[in-house]
């Protein structure tokens, strides 16, 4: 007695055995398939538990596990700890690292503790580490020495402003900050006036002038010094929001050249979010590309090719030799026509219907003097493979099979 042979298959449905089947055994009997989807069923849970139960097993978690699953357990990705969200954190000891994704060592937080210790405490009185002296016009201020070489920091009350001096080295180097009462902080050199360094927004016009005659004046220069290829600097156009509306973008595009490309905002753009497209690119070679166009050098002709296409089209001389000849009592119907591609001759088509029996030889209603070649097809409804060639340029060749008709086409050369 033999067993079911089963398969790790999962079945949709399970047959109901009717009441008109008859009752019969074996690897494929009627009565059997039921019991075999069953099997395989139960087979494809068995597997499928088994997968299952190797894939839950947990696996050793690290910082740079993900959420997945193998043949031999599972893990999970452990989330980064930030300043709005918890997680893994990594530890650093350092006391001047800015970085808000790590957590301070004790270690860290002692040396700081250290530090601060030896700080003027935050309730002490400020005459206790420092002399009461006048200002040189008569308001009253602080000063703080310290160090072998007569370092000094100097605060005055003057007028409606606080003044801020340092003293290095036993001479005055006045630092002239003056902050106004209102808490507006106003440098004597203006620093509204000027603009920063790290980045600032002007609201007004800006201008270069320059006053070099014939040459090159002052002007903008936008440098990155990276290089390399894809190295590129730009210059943008905003409105009332962040979002970029239209750009300029100079870019390294390798082999020690450059390449301009323009960005604009399309009508009908999402104007919440970056829309630029690239509207024009200028080359190193000065070759121009335009989002209407493509490369212009593609889309419109030199003026010379266009002068020569209006020579050609104006010549009457090959308008006039283009000739159409039909021959309707020339076998089946024939028609040659006579297209002038120089002045020395055509291009002459002729086109042939013939019927034949089996190897023929069929005469064209005008010759060839060059080049020529000829394809014969089968118009019947038999569609008989034929074989053509051409002749002395006037007779074409035909190799067939029994009673065919064709459509005889030829190309060639006609001269004078």
């Amino acid at each position: 007695m033999a067993n079911l042979k089963e398969q790790d298959k999962w079945e949709d449905g399970v047959y109901q055995i009717e009441e008109n089947d008859p009752v019969l055994g074996g690897e494929n009997g009627i009565t059997n398939k039921p019991i075999k989807q069953l099997a395989n069923r139960t087979s494809w849970l068995k597997k499928a538990l088994e997968l299952l139960g190797k894939k839950s097993a947990p696996k050793d978690l690290t910082a740079d596990s993900t959420s997945t699953t193998q043949d031999d357990g599972h893990t999970h990705a452990l989330p980064s700890a930030s300043t709005s969200a918890k997680g893994v954190v990594k530890l650093n000891s350092s006391t001047n690292s800015a970085s808000e994704t790590e957590a301070a060592t004790p270690k860290a937080v002692k040396a700081v503790l250290d530090k601060a210790n030896q700080c003027v405490p935050y309730a002490s009185n400020l005459k206790n580490y420092a002399t009461v002296v006048p200002s040189a016009d008569g308001y009253g201020g602080y000063e703080m020495a310290g160090g072998k070489n007569g370092h000094a920091f100097r605060l005055e009350c003057e007028g409606d402003h606080f003044k801020f001096w340092s003293r290095i080295d036993n001479t005055h180097y006045a630092i002239h900050a003056p902050a106004k009462r209102n808490g507006i902080l106003a440098l004597m050199d203006d620093v509204n006036a000027k603009v920063s360094k790290n980045g600032d927004v002007m609201n007004g016009t800006f201008f270069i002038d320059g006053v070099k005659s014939g040459g090159f004046a002052s002007g903008l220069a936008i440098r990155n010094k990276a290089g390399g290829q894809n190295t590129s600097g730009f210059v943008d156009f905003y409105q009332s929001d962040t979002v970029p509306r239209s750009s300029i973008w100079f870019r390294d595009a390798g082999n020690n050249s450059t390449q301009i490309e323009f960005l604009n905002t399309p009508e009908g753009a999402d104007w919440n979010r970056d829309s630029r497209q690239a509207v024009l690119t200028i080359k190193s070679t000065g070759a121009l590309w335009s989002k209407q166009y493509g490369w212009l050098h593609d889309y419109f002709a030199k003026q010379a090719d266009i002068n020569n296409v209006w020579n050609e089209l104006n010549n009457t001389y090959r308008k006039n030799r283009y000739r159409h000849q039909h021959y309707p009592n020339h076998y089946n119907g024939a028609e040659v026509f006579d297209i002038p591609i120089a002045d020395n001759g055509v291009m002459r088509v002729i086109v042939m219907n013939v019927t034949i029996n089996g190897y023929s030889r069929v005469n064209l209603p005008e010759a060839y003097n060059g080049s020529c070649m000829v394809q014969a097809t089968d118009v019947g409804g038999g569609r008989k493979v034929v074989g053509a060639n051409i002749q002395n340029g006037n007779v074409v060749e035909i190799h067939a099979a029994g009673e065919v008709g064709l459509n005889i086409l030829t190309i060639g050369w006609y001269g004078w």
